[in-house]
């Protein structure tokens, strides 16, 4: 049934291209426009991010507002993290991996004292307020793939797609400034006809001159038999680069010192952009050549949001406190700039100087909007008598109402594959922070967060590879899919005389995903007949960072 559904929502899309730009956003914005990882200060990242129920740290306050009321003087924070990112991908027993270094400003914050509000009776009310800027994730990776004899082209994805939608090839415009977005086509489709790596064909009767039957079809075959050629191999490289800032302007409430309220309005920021490579070559061979194709696509994302974050803290006499903080459903505003390249050497064309092609685009520009999902946290710390603490915290978000929202066309298609294709994301994070003595803190944590996909067929790549449909993302074609993430921690925190705090924390993080250079296929009018099966990578991300935080209390 799910199957079926799908089809359904597909053919939906299809009607939707030309109004809406449907084909510059895909199902893969709803994580990439919120991966998340421990965020915070020195102090809150050494603990594994379970901060929401410690507050009085600027990390704290950016999963809990209420935390500020828990500060009795002014504050001000600076942090910065420097480390580096592997990532690598193994396919079958082959393993390629890429290092990055990273650094990055952490965090800055002030807030102030709390402030006395005459009150009537014996109650007792303090306000705070403050202001805190911080780094939410970095995206700077590189990653390589490479697969060896796969069973399908790129191009046999697009000109069965091609195919599907049934338009002449007139429809594609073979122009360097011709804008597949705004033209009710594929965009892949279009690249690939344009940069001459697949064809529209014709087969005529000899005897009448009528035409038989007409298609797409790969290029990239013995013209005498239209069979397509083996691919000896295919490597895909990708290289991302951005990030999300935050800014946070925070109230805090105390009251009686039992109960702390806070509020915040956060502003977000996002840079973004990607480049991604995918070559194939054939098992063909003339003048000691094979041929190959170069199939490349670009992205620049930049971003804005807004949101409001509550919290609520209760403490539980000398034992500890508990707390629950929401996020709403930030509202995101995001400008795309696409372009494509192909690349390729065919040596089925009889003259040598005409066998490489290459055909770039031009750069086609996208604005979209995008509510993405409110996340709870649930938080609970137990004193350990008076050396130190214990802390845990719980996250709940579900990927799944993420919604994207078009000019003038109100909510997109690709919502509805949102909805199908994500879930509930949980997070737990656990925390442990001891002071032997005044002046010292020792600290350690973990955080694992699970899969948020609820579609079956992507959580576990069947035997033959994925054959279920993943929306491209306009021209692009490669996509990964998460599996899970986790970070250990550890950190220690010197107190310098009575005004100033030193803390270093080291985090080490472990992200795996799975990566595929382009998507599988089934039949438009029986979902359960595979045409296009595709085997991925595990991609495997492991980032250690240092982090180092400076507090002046005064």
């Amino acid at each position: 049934m799910k199957y079926t559904y799908r089809f359904y929502l597909l053919l939906l899309a299809t009607t939707l291209i030309g109004t809406s730009n449907l084909w510059g956003q895909a199902s893969s914005d709803a994580y990439r426009n919120v991966q998340n990882g421990v965020t915070g200060t020195a102090r809150t990242k050494a603990i594994g991010g379970a901060a929401g129920a410690i507050g009085a740290d600027a990390g704290a306050v950016y999963t809990n507002p209420a935390g500020l009321a828990l500060l009795s003087r002014s504050t001000f924070g600076i942090g910065m993290d420097f480390g580096k990112d592997n990532s690598s991908v193994t396919t079958g027993d082959q393993t390629i991996g890429r290092t990055l270094g990273l650094s990055a400003l952490n965090n800055i914050s002030y807030f102030s004292r709390g402030y006395h509000i005459p009150t009537n009776g014996d109650n007792y009310l303090k306000l705070n307020y403050g202001i805190s800027y911080g780094r939410e994730y970095n995206y700077k990776r590189d990653y390589e793939m490479n697969s060896f004899a796969p069973r399908f082209s790129i191009t046999d994805l697009i000109s069965g797609k091609a195919n599907y939608l049934g338009l002449g090839k007139e429809a594609y415009i073979r122009t360097k400034t011709y804008d597949p977005f705004q033209s009710n086509v594929n965009p892949m489709v279009a690249l690939a006809l344009n940069g001459d790596i697949i064809e529209f064909a014709e087969v005529k009767d000899n005897a009448t001159g009528n035409i038989i039957s007409q298609g797409y079809n790969t290029k990239f075959n013995d013209k005498e038999t239209l069979i397509p050629w083996k691919i000896r191999s295919s490597n895909l490289n990708v290289s991302e680069r951005g990030h999300r800032n935050y800014t946070d302007f925070t109230l805090g409430m105390n009251l009686n010192d039992r109960y702390f309220f806070g509020a915040a309005l956060r502003l977000g920021t996002m840079t973004y952009s990607r480049a991604s490579m995918l070559r194939e070559d054939f098992d063909d061979r003339k003048d000691n050549n094979n041929s190959y194709l170069e199939y490349g696509t670009s992205l620049d994302v930049t971003g804005s949001s807004i949101a409001l974050n509550l919290g609520f803290l209760m403490a539980i006499s000398d034992y500890g406190r508990i707390g629950i903080s929401y996020l709403t459903p930030q509202y995101a505003q995001y400008k795309e700039l696409y372009s494509g390249t192909v690349a390729s050497w065919h040596n089925g064309i009889k003259n040598p100087k005409n066998r490489y092609y290459t055909f770039p685009t031009d750069e086609y520009r996208s604005e979209y909007g995008m509510i993405t999902p409110g996340k709870l946290t649930v938080s609970a710390m137990a004193f350990l008598s008076k050396y130190g603490m214990v802390s845990y915290d719980f996250q709940y978000r579900n990927l799944g109402h993420s919604k994207i929202l078009l000019s003038g066309a109100g909510v997109s298609g690709v919502s509805d594959f949102i909805k199908e294709d994500y879930g509930a994301e949980l997070t737990h994070r656990v925390g442990l922070e001891v002071r032997p003595i005044n002046w010292l803190s020792l600290r350690t944590g973990y955080a694992y967060t699970g899969n948020p996909l609820k579609s079956e067929p992507l959580k576990k790549e069947a035997e033959g590879g994925l054959d279920y449909e993943y929306p491209a993302s306009g021209m692009i074609a490669d996509f990964i899919l998460p599996r899970s993430y986790q970070a250990i921690t550890g950190g220690i925190g010197f107190n310098i005389g009575r005004s100033t705090t030193l803390d270093l924390a080291y985090v080490h993080e472990i992200r795996k995903e799975r990566a595929y250079p382009f998507t599988g296929w089934t039949d438009p009018k029986d979902p359960e007949k595979s045409f296009i099966a595709v085997k991925g990578g595990d991609l495997k991300e492991t980032r250690g960072s240092f982090v180092a935080n400076l507090t002046f209390r005064f």
